[in-house]
């Protein structure tokens, strides 16, 4: 297992997000990188909604 530190800055003072998660050794750059980006939205609230008119 490899181990990977991702992380997410808002862009707010004080609210950068951090964690560390283990990945497979024979895990793909796009495997690694899905697996960060789900941690990633894992820790935050976000949505979309049609604006009409």
């Amino acid at each position: 297992m490899k181990k990977f530190r991702v992380w997410l800055h808002t862009g707010y003072a004080g609210q950068l997000i951090e964690d560390e998660i283990e990945i497979s050794d024979d895990a793909t750059p796009e495997d690694i990188e899905e697996q960060c980006k789900d941690v990633a939205f894992q820790t935050v609230d976000w949505g979309y909604e049609e604006v009409k008119g």
